[in-house]
């Protein structure tokens, strides 16, 4: 689909602006107010240039508010957020296409490519451009070029002419040619890759693909493939499992010899998660098979409610696992980020009941914007001060939990740490001191972050 004039002029707008911001503002820090400023101006241009406005609001949205985060908290999951960041643009081009009833995860991936299909169309554009010398991309493009050989000319002339003007231009043209130096190579390339994957990203929702269908096949082996086998299988053994966790892990049942209650309880979290993620997958599956066909549709339903239900069971029995871990040893931040995500996944559960009942919408897409709402809720929520009051209350009380823990922990923690300093006992003297050891103001403006300027001058007021 060709795009209006004023549309390319945008575009090239965005291109120049983009790569401009994104050199300045965070090639050279990656976080705090220079990514927040970012993510401001790539919403703007959003909002103004995907095609589909209502998505472009909530996962550009979604984008900013990750930006945010570094700004206020010292996000220790900024680098897994840069991955957040291709994947939130991937899934913003699929739904502005299909909307929410087309999004698959195979649409998702392609989408992650798509940018760079598009890498050729603003140099197509400016090349179009200087030909028709009557467009406006034509006239600003020679306009551009002639306004900067006459102001080099024009500042050599006047440099000669006034020394102290002399030393303005060199100055400032000292800092500019210190962008062709290794390290400000290596930004300007960077800042040029983004700006074109951002480029691409923005484009592609506004560029239709064939609507030429092929023909799908049904793979031959799901007409021999029975679900219902594999589902009676899977509930047999979970049925024995399920028994042996209320005998031993609630109802207390003396355990065989070599194992501790603490041992059982502690062991086998992340391998219940796993079972839980495969059961899902295969109650999906066959119920998608099932559809397909026309006798054993009721059979197949009922097993794949029985499995959802023994997995509600399973992510229970993680759950309290996990909860009794917790009781031993305080909270880190890994468990507490397991705590969020079980949130997470019983809420997934329960929507996948619904779905099995009335098929009617898309369950990847629901899968798709519940992860996203709990990786906005594990950014939002400061989860670092958490895990540091609860280890320095456990400690402050004379309980056994795991203080040296804290010092890992980011400027999010200062405050709680602080507590510490303020109780005067001197066994936590070397804990307090290699925490704020690691705390320092902030280098540039780009990376402000208000998160360690208050550990700053936490640190300061304490005369650490």
């Amino acid at each position: 689909m060709e795009l209006s004039r004023q549309k390319k002029i945008l575009f090239c707008l965005h291109l120049i602006v983009t790569l401009f911001s994104f050199f300045l503002l965070v090639s050279d820090s990656w976080y705090g107010l220079g990514l927040l400023l970012f993510g401001m101006i790539e919403f703007l241009f959003s909002i103004v240039l995907c095609k589909s406005k209502k998505w472009a609001l909530i996962l550009s949205g979604s984008v900013l508010v990750l930006c945010a985060t570094s700004f206020y908290r010292d996000n220790p999951f900024r680098y897994v957020n840069y991955l957040a960041f291709i994947i939130l643009l991937s899934a913003q081009t699929v739904l502005s296409i299909s909307d929410a009833d087309g999004f698959k995860i195979s649409s998702l991936l392609k989408s992650l490519f798509a940018p760079f299909f598009h890498i050729a169309v603003p140099f197509c554009w400016v090349g179009k451009a200087v030909k028709n010398k009557n467009s406006y991309l034509g006239k600003g493009f020679i306009t551009a070029v002639i306004t900067l050989i006459v102001l080099a000319i024009v500042l050599v002339l006047l440099s000669n002419a006034d020394m102290v003007f002399s030393k303005g231009v060199d100055a400032l043209f000292s800092d500019f040619f210190n962008i062709f130096r290794a390290e400000g190579i290596f930004r300007l390339y960077l800042s040029a890759f983004i700006t074109i994957y951002i480029f691409g990203a923005f484009y592609a929702t506004n560029h239709i693909p064939s609507a030429a269908v092929a023909i799908r096949k049904e793979p031959g082996f799901l007409l021999s493939f029975s679900p219902s086998f594999l589902l009676f299988s899977l509930i047999a053994v979970y049925c024995i499992f399920c028994a042996i966790q209320i005998k031993y892990l609630f109802l207390g049942a003396a355990l065989p010899v070599g194992i501790t209650h603490a041992e059982y309880a502690r062991k086998g979290f992340f391998e219940l998660l796993v079972v839980s993620a495969i059961n899902l997958a295969v109650v999906l599956s066959s119920f998608a098979i099932a559809g397909k066909r026309e006798k054993g549709k009721k059979l197949i339903l009922s097993l794949c409610l029985t499995l959802l239900s023994i997995t509600v069971f399973l992510l229970f029995c993680s759950f309290w696992r996990m909860y009794l871990y917790y009781l031993a040893a305080g909270l880190t931040r890994l468990r507490t980020l397991v705590f969020i995500f079980l949130i997470f996944e019983f809420i997934g559960l329960i929507i996948t009941f619904f779905y099995l009942s009335k098929p009617k919408f898309n369950i990847i897409y629901i899968y798709f914007m519940l992860m996203l709402s709990f990786w906005l809720t594990v950014n939002i929520v400061s989860i670092d001060r958490i895990v540091a009051k609860n280890q320095v209350d456990l400690y402050l009380d004379g309980k056994q939990g795991d203080i040296m823990y804290v010092t890992t922990l980011s400027s999010d923690a200062a405050p709680e740490i602080k507590r510490l300093v303020d109780s005067g006992r001197n066994e936590y003297v070397n804990t307090t001191n290699n925490y704020f050891r690691n705390v320092n103001a902030c280098p540039s403006w780009q990376q402000f972050n208000i998160a360690e300027y208050k550990a700053f001058k936490i640190k300061e007021e304490a005369g650490l």
